[in-house]
């Protein structure tokens, strides 16, 4: 993908950081409005080994610091994506990829999609996380020197 959205609507984040806000979680959701009421659904799976999930991971991370809790775009207010993952922030797949070993990215099938994010029109069409944003794009899960191992689309 080559499509930059424009510094403006980026708020000083990087285009990987922001582009990961308001897109479908994986395996959890957020039950109230705050970034730490998620929850994991019955049944979740790690999105990387594919053992039981024992918790959710925010991307892009919340952090000790409190930044990345939001992100606006266009008036819709978005939070990180939660993706559930096996072990805690310093243990298995959760530690691993806070540790930079691992890693999940958002990826636009087009640029044509990724540009109808930006300016908002899928926001408004579909709302933020919605799960018919995988007919545009989906999620890209990598290991630090073996690249992709998953793609997730559902």
């Amino acid at each position: 993908m080559s499509y930059v959205p424009p510094a403006s609507l980026l708020r000083g984040l990087s285009v990987d950081a922001a582009q990961k806000f308001g897109m479908p979680s994986i395996g959890a959701h957020y039950e109230g409005r705050g970034v730490r009421t998620n929850r994991l659904d019955e049944g979740a799976r790690c999105a990387f080994c594919r053992r039981p999930a024992t918790n959710a991971h925010h991307v892009p991370n919340v952090g000790m610091g409190g930044r990345n809790k939001g992100f606006t775009l266009h008036g819709y207010e978005l939070r990180p994506a939660l993706i559930a993952l096996c072990g805690s922030g310093t243990t298995g797949c959760h530690g691993e990829c806070h540790s930079g070993l691992m890693r999940v990215e958002w990826v636009w099938d087009s640029d044509e999609y990724a540009e109808a994010w930006w300016s908002g029109e899928l926001l408004r069409e579909y709302g933020a996380a919605s799960p018919m944003l995988y007919e545009f794009g989906g999620w890209e899960i990598a290991r630090l020197g073996i690249g992709t191992v998953r793609r997730i689309r559902a």
